[in-house]
């Protein structure tokens, strides 16, 4: 049985990150010019309470409430109308923010700030732009409080009927451009974004989850560190409440004499000194480290990663990559991995799943992905031919792909191709109308692909 059964899963989100207010000031049309942060106008009302995560105390805020382990928030907060900052943050009338990310006067109240993690308070309080502190929040979608209208403007299918397989101990790779439907996959796994409407079966270790949650079996390593590290708290304690959240009998000591052992593990340089610094004195590497350390602390059943080398140098990017094989081959936690590098996908997965405009158009092993490909996206993708990916909105009828293509023939307007065996014995399918043996990087395979492409005189 596989750890994890992922069969037909599709994924709508909302097609725009502004919000859409539910209308609840009468006659109060949304501003277009401002963004999220600096609306006034939220319908989270008096005291809504912060999401809870490893990391923030879940505080709620109202006139005056307190957010965030009590750094107190709008009028009557420890700062009078300003309410408290954090670190190099500023505020106007209003709200405040941790970390420099300021929310301006508070809307047209101005009496309330953000707070924890994806909540805003206040009468009429600013709401955040989703960067808060939980994990993975940074790729947040506004969600209203329950109760109000949840109604969003149309949605876009980011991911279309998508079926994948992780054994205990192996790993998979959803490879593809940005926006082709591996990353929102991932995302979709735990609950990213909240507003995202998500349709298929999900199974883990046996069972379905009751929503799309995420427990102590799963490890997960954002593309972005900061958003799961609080700003405010030094790393050591933020391990040790995470490594006490697993292990409820553990105590204070025992947790952070183990969150300096997880530093060094992850290959942090001094781990002791390490411990005692807020995440805005690190690197980007050691804060990478440090969220891998985190995933990683629960010892895990499976580890979800998206693109975890992304914005860091080439040098410092490998070496993230090296420690996420090596952690793996100790602990024999299986792998499912987003990335649009297909040298990443191979040093690290035994299967790729090739990814284009949310359906799945080619799976293969690594080796056969790089050397002997049959489908011309993962063609174009190895020879780096591809320009701008298209919007996601705008995906044509038939082959997704064929728009783009330099072997298009009429059927591939016309129908879309299923994914089908390359092979005999199945390890290789693509999702292409071009004869099976057309596979390969060769000039023998280039003829025959040639010969079979009838662009469509229309």
């Amino acid at each position: 049985m596989p750890l994890l059964q992922v069969t037909n899963l599709t994924v709508t989100v909302p097609s725009t990150q502004e919000p859409v207010l539910s209308g609840r000031r009468a006659g109060r049309a949304p501003r277009s010019d401002i963004t999220p942060g600096e609306r006034g106008d939220s319908p989270a009302g008096r005291g809504t309470p912060g999401r809870r995560d490893h990391f923030d105390d879940g505080a709620s805020t109202g006139d005056g409430g307190a957010s965030a382990r009590g750094h107190a928030q709008g009028r009557g907060g420890d700062s009078g109308r300003g309410g408290l900052s954090g670190d190099r943050a500023s505020a106007g009338d209003g709200g405040a923010s941790a970390r420099g990310h300021a929310q301006g006067r508070g809307g047209d109240s101005g009496r309330g700030g953000v707070s924890g993690d994806h909540a805003s308070a206040g009468d009429g309080g600013a709401q955040g732009d989703g960067r808060a502190w939980g994990g993975w929040t940074s790729l947040l979608t506004w969600l209203p409080p329950y109760g109000q209208d949840r109604s969003v403007e149309p949605g876009v299918q980011v991911v279309r009927g998508v079926s994948f397989r992780v054994e205990a101990g192996g790993s998979l790779a959803l490879v593809g451009e940005k926006g082709s439907g591996g990353r929102e996959c991932v995302r979709a796994l735990v609950g990213v974004p909240r507003t995202a409407q998500v349709s298929g079966d999900v199974v883990f270790d046996g069972t379905e989850p009751a929503g799309r949650t995420r427990d102590a079996a799963i490890g997960v390593v954002s593309p972005v560190a900061t958003s799961r590290l609080h700003p405010l708290r030094r790393i050591g304690g933020q391990l040790a409440a995470l490594i006490r959240s697993v292990d409820h009998g553990a105590g204070r000591k025992a947790a952070r004499r183990r969150a300096v052992e997880l530093l060094a593990e992850v290959e942090v340089d001094d781990p002791a000194r390490c411990a005692k610094q807020y995440p805005h004195r690190l690197s980007p590497e050691t804060r990478q480290r440090i969220m891998i350390a985190m995933a990683f602390a629960p010892r895990p059943e499976l580890l979800i990663a998206e693109e975890p080398a992304e914005g860091l140098p080439v040098s410092a990017g490998a070496a993230i990559i090296d420690l996420i094989h090596r952690l793996r081959q100790e602990s024999g936690t299986a792998l499912l991995l987003a990335t649009s590098s297909l040298a990443i996908a191979t040093g690290l997965t035994d299967e790729i799943i090739m990814m284009y405009a949310g359906f799945p158009v080619e799976r293969a092993a690594p080796a056969t992905i790089r050397h002997n490909p049959h489908h011309p996206y993962t063609k174009a993708l190895l020879e780096s031919s591809l320009g701008h990916p298209p919007p996601t909105s705008s995906v044509p009828s038939g082959c997704p792909f064929h728009l783009r293509c330099p072997y298009t023939m009429p059927v591939c307007a016309a129908e879309r191709p299923p994914l089908s065996r390359v092979t005999g014995d199945g390890d290789h399918a693509s999702a292409c109308w071009l004869p099976h043996e057309a596979t390969g990087l060769g000039e023998a395979a280039e003829a025959l692909r040639l010969r079979f492409s009838r662009p469509d005189p229309a």
